[in-house]
C-alpha cells in the first residue's frame, strides 16, 4: 500500500510471498502495477529476495519487507538524485523506527550528499537501511547473487561500494522500519552470520577499510562467542574468542581483553 501511494506513479510492485499461507493478499488493491507470486516452497530470506529481484523490470529497484513502509515522496526524492548525477548507483534516505510505542528517526551519522568513495563510511557507520534504498539495475547486476546469510543487505552494499558506484544520502526519514521481537537481527543465530559476513571480504592490507573490517570481524567473533557461552557450548566459545584475539587488533584494545576473558571462562568451564 505504501508503494502504490507514492507521488511517482510509474512503478511496479513485485510481491514474492515466502509464507505458507498461499493466499493472494494483493487482490484487495485491484492495481495492475502489482504482481503477486507465492513461492511453491519456502525459499528462505536470501532466495526469496533473489526471486523478487529476478522478476523486477524497472530501471531502479529496491527491496521492502512486509512490515516496513515507504513515505509518499520516497521514490520521487530518490529518482531526483539519480537524475542529477549519472555516477550515483545507490540512493538511500534516513528512516523512522516504529516499535508500536516509540516512533523516532534514526540519528544522522553522516551528512546529506553524494559520496564517491563510500566504503570507509559504510563500514564505520553502517548507515544504509535496505528498505530505505534504491539502486540502479546495473548495480544490482554487479552485486548479485544475494548471499545466503542474514547480513545479506550489508554484503550487497559493500559489493556496490567496492564496484566504485557513488552513494547519495538524503538526510530525511522517508521510510518506516518496524521493530519487533521476531526479527532475524534479534535471533542468536544472527551473530554467526555476522562472522560469516566479515569472512566474506578482505580489503587491501593496511588500508582504512581493512583495519575497520578486522575490528568488525573481531566484534562479530566475540558476539558469537558470547552467544555460544549462553547456550553452554564452551568449546566453540573458546575457539571463537581465540580467533578474535588473533585477528590483529591492537593488543591493548578492549576487544582483546574481552577475547581473553571469554577464552579463560570457557577454558575453566571445560575443565570442570
Amino acid at each position: 500500500a505504501s508503494v502504490l501511494a507514492q507521488t511517482v506513479t510509474d512503478l511496479e510492485v513485485v510481491v514474492t510471498d515466502d509464507s505458507d499461507r498461499r493466499e493472494d493478499l494483493t487482490l484487495e488493491f485491484a492495481d495492475d502495477r502489482l504482481r503477486y507470486y507465492a513461492n511453491s516452497e519456502r525459499l528462505g530470506m536470501a532466495a526469496n529476495w533473489q526471486r523478487a529481484l529476478s522478476l523486477a523490470r524497472g530501471r531502479f529497484i529496491g527491496l521492502l519487507m512486509d512490515d516496513d513502509r515507504l513515505l509518499p515522496t520516497f521514490i520521487e526524492r530518490c529518482l531526483a538524485a539519480f537524475a542529477a548525477d549519472p555516477t550515483i548507483g545507490v540512493v538511500f534516505t534516513n528512516h523512522f523506527f516504529d516499535d508500536g510505542v516509540r516512533f523516532a528517526p534514526r540519528a544522522s551519522l553522516i551528512g546529506e550528499g553524494t559520496y564517491q568513495h563510500f566504503l570507509p563510511l559504510l563500514l564505520r557507520y553502517k548507515p544504509v537501511a535496505i528498505c530505505a534504498t534504491l539502486m540502479r539495475r546495473e548495480v544490482w547486476d554487479e552485486v548479485l547473487p544475494v548471499p545466503d546469510m542474514h547480513t545479506a543487505d550489508l554484503a550487497l552494499h559493500i559489493r556496490a561500494a567496492q564496484s566504485g558506484w557513488a552513494f547519495h544520502y538524503i538526510d530525511e526519514p522517508l521510510m518506516v522500519y518496524r521493530v519487533n521481537h521476531g526479527q532475524l537481527s534479534g535471533q542468536i543465530g544472527f551473530r554467526d552470520h555476522g562472522v560469516a559476513l566479515w569472512r566474506l571480504f578482505r580489503f587491501e592490507e593496511g588500508s582504512e577499510e581493512e583495519v575497520q573490517r578486522r575490528h568488525l570481524f573481531a566484534e562479530a567473533l566475540l558476539s558469537s562467542a558470547a552467544a555460544h557461552m549462553q547456550r553452554g557450548d564452551f568449546g566453540r566459545a573458546k575457539e571463537l574468542a581465540q580467533e578474535a584475539a588473533a585477528v590483529g587488533v591492537r593488543s591493548s584494545s578492549e576487544l582483546t581483553r574481552r577475547a581473553r576473558v571469554i577464552s579463560a571462562i570457557s577454558k575453566s568451564r571445560l575443565a570442570m
